[in-house]
């Protein structure tokens, strides 16, 4: 296993000392160590669940035979950093979350890594991070935000927008746009993930299952994450041993 690298030999007991420091046992430091990059934080309304879906994944990692050490990825929330400086921010935080993905992976010889994103910037810079490492990843997706309802009709952030153009061409009052405010709210209390919007979020979360990071057609929102993450990380468990096997044998 390549987490051997930090974690075997006499000569590794420095290394070894550290990670007891951290609370981790003998038995925990003799399965493989998988990272699990959770994007989550409190300023992105995609990212406020993420934490739940971490922790189901951590559960499913020990059930299969893992170790889950999780660290975080940052994230920029394109709408809350839009029409100020804070927007030429955001599309680098693509390189940022793949640069610094990679040097904690490498630093730390984890054996595979779940990673756990869910916007425009997040998956794809977690992508050139997978790719960039060479162990076996799986992405876990938040899934999306529910829409919310006004008057009736569903809504969504892009709805947003439009409700500030329709002020300024006089078609609504500023009663009725804060109306609108709160629908992402509403959603949020639904069970929010990725953005209720069309953005880029509704290519790049599906994205990963086209390069077979992830299962087609499967999301985690909502009450299915649970199922969902303990499934993909006996998956990712059982993958892992056969290059493990492969690797024993010389072949990789």
């Amino acid at each position: 296993m390549r987490s051997e690298q930090i974690k075997t030999g006499v000569e590794r007991t420095p290394n070894r000392s550290l990670l007891y420091a951290l609370g981790y046992t003998d038995e925990e430091l003799s399965r493989p160590l998988i990272g699990v990059v959770s994007s989550y934080n409190e300023i992105v309304p995609g990212h406020m669940g993420l934490d739940k879906i971490a922790e189901a994944v951590k559960a499913g990692i020990r059930a299969a035979g893992g170790t889950p050490v999780m660290f975080p990825a940052i994230a920029v929330c394109d709408g809350i950093a839009m029409g100020h400086v804070g927007m030429k921010y955001s599309l680098v935080t693509r390189d940022l979350i793949a640069d610094s993905t990679e040097a904690m992976v490498m630093a730390h010889q984890f054996d595979g890594l779940v990673m756990i994103p869910n916007c425009d910037k997040n998956v794809p810079g977690l992508l050139m991070a997978a790719a960039r490492v060479n162990v076996p990843t799986i992405f876990v997706s938040g899934g999306p935000m529910l829409a919310g309802h006004v008057k009736g009709q569903k809504r969504s952030l892009s709805s947003m927008f439009e409700a500030v153009g329709a002020y300024a061409a006089g078609k609504m009052t500023e009663e009725d746009v804060k109306e609108y405010e709160k629908v992402i709210q509403i959603a949020k209390e639904q069970g929010c993930e990725w953005n209720s919007g069309d953005s880029l979020d509704y290519i790049y979360c599906p994205f990963p299952g086209t390069l077979f990071f992830d299962k087609k057609g499967k999301v985690t929102s909502g009450p299915y994450y649970e199922k969902y993450c303990d499934y993909h990380c006996k998956d990712l468990m059982s993958k892992l041993q056969e290059l493990i096997i492969i690797r024993q044998k010389g072949k990789l």
